[in-house]
């Protein structure tokens, strides 16, 4: 995907994306080209040894290349069902399976830190996730160590899911600090262990859960605050 196309919808809704962002555009990392069937089978050769943004993480989903803007209107639409205070300033950066969109939210930004929310389609609140898109793709990174779904064991399965998340964090290890990715290589250098009837994991809920207050507490992580309009 090209910067200008990111640098015009800056120019048209006047706000700036984080440069972390704009260098991720740069390096390629967003060019998803067109969804559809089979689009994991088209591009793995392209993918499999330099993951795209976060494309093997276990919830979030890019959107795709150059549709950028028609989750911009939808989330500013006032006749959409969202029904979002008109003073809250969300631009949509991915989402995940079930939906729900990440956006920054940049009311709530310090100097080049813009937090990144995750906005529920079927709920009043959003949930802040990070402090910036750094920490961001980290807490994706970890989580996704914890969480390897796999209905019926597979070792093969389970080997691949492993290597291709592996892989993702190599990809991405210039986009965090040097301790977070060596946090995230010590993890990643483990076995994966059974938690649950159905998930497999580097680590537990529990683990992943300290070590992200641990790297990347703020006063708002993973504060819930409503972003539906009060009723009139």
């Amino acid at each position: 995907m090209e910067l200008s196309y990111l640098e015009s919808l800056e120019k048209k809704y006047d706000f700036q994306y984080p440069d972390l962002y704009k260098l991720l555009c740069k390096d390629g990392m967003l060019d998803t080209g067109k969804f559809g069937s089979g689009w994991v089978d088209r591009n793995y050769e392209r993918i499999k040894d330099n993951p795209i943004f976060l494309i093997w993480s276990s919830d979030v989903e890019a959107i795709e290349e150059f549709g950028f803007e028609d989750y911009i209107e939808d989330i500013k639409d006032p006749e959409m069902w969202w029904n979002i205070k008109p003073e809250l300033k969300l631009i949509p950066f991915a989402q995940n399976g079930g939906g729900d969109w990440y956006c920054f939210y940049y009311n709530e930004q310090q100097g080049d830190d813009i937090p990144v929310i995750m906005i529920y389609h079927d709920a009043d609140d959003f949930v802040v996730l990070a402090k910036n898109l750094q920490d961001f793709i980290f807490r994706a990174i970890l989580e996704t160590a914890s969480s390897f779904y796999m209905s019926v064991y597979n070792e093969n399965k389970l080997n691949k899911i492993l290597w291709d998340a592996r892989s993702m964090l190599m990809s991405h290890k210039k986009y965090m600090t040097e301790k977070q990715a060596a946090v995230l290589e010590d993890i990643y250098s483990k076995e994966p262990q059974k938690y649950g009837k159905v998930t497999w994991g580097l680590l537990s809920e529990d683990e992943t859960n300290r070590i992200i207050k641990q790297e990347i507490d703020f006063p708002l992580l993973d504060k819930e605050i409503q972003y539906v309009k009060d009723d009139e």
